[in-house]
């Protein structure tokens, strides 16, 4: 295991989570790669062996995905709006995420990203509604370095509970499966009696 989250730091690994980031954040392409599995083993490498530069790569180029969905946006959204807005259910979602983007801006791009699938639309969404460089910029990377940024500290966390916590269940589970019995026991124990006075 140590082998493999070392690996991430070679050329190869490294390239890997930087298309797996860029990928998981670009409008079209983002609902079909998860980019969890990059973040998650980015923040097991640096639990592990202390490496920054994998959590650094899925961190940049998570935002550079952020950041060419906006630029296509800005490019080609008032073409895809026109054809994606025939229905007038669409057209109301529409004005909908437009009120949002106008009224909270900055906000609204920064909280989309603990919003799931709204997380890969909005930036295309900010672009095509002409949200500002200045404002949509630093919104998406602090929105991109609190969304990733959580499952870096998952991923850190996660590592340093199964090298602590899990031997230490491993050399007593008999122990621990003899607590789990004596409490469903009980447990069962106290539900028959509660039911037979009650």
């Amino acid at each position: 295991m140590q082998d493999l989250f070392a690996s991430l730091d070679s050329i190869w690994g490294l390239a890997a989570l930087a298309a797996i980031a860029f990928g998981d954040t670009l409008i079209g392409i983002g609902f079909f790669i998860f980019g969890e599995f990059a973040f998650l083993a980015a923040g097991a490498a640096f639990s592990m062996n202390g490496v920054v530069l994998p959590a650094l790569i899925v961190l940049t180029f998570a935002w550079f995905g952020d950041v060419a969905s906006y630029s296509l946006g800005r490019r080609y959204g008032a073409a895809f709006s026109l054809r994606f807005l025939k229905r007038s259910k669409r057209r109301k979602a529409w004005r909908r995420a437009r009120t949002e983007i106008s009224a909270r801006g900055a906000v609204f791009i920064v909280v989309s990203r603990f919003l799931g699938p709204f997380a890969w639309v909005t930036p295309f969404l900010a672009g095509t509604l002409g949200m500002q460089p200045q404002t949509f910029l630093p919104a998406a990377a602090l929105g991109v370095t609190l969304g990733v940024g959580q499952f870096l500290i998952y991923g850190a966390v996660g590592t340093k509970i199964a090298q602590n916590v899990l031997p230490f269940m491993l050399d007593h589970l008999g122990a621990i499966l003899l607590a789990f019995f004596m409490f469903g026991a009980s447990l069962f124990v106290w539900q028959r009696s509660e039911s037979r006075f009650s």
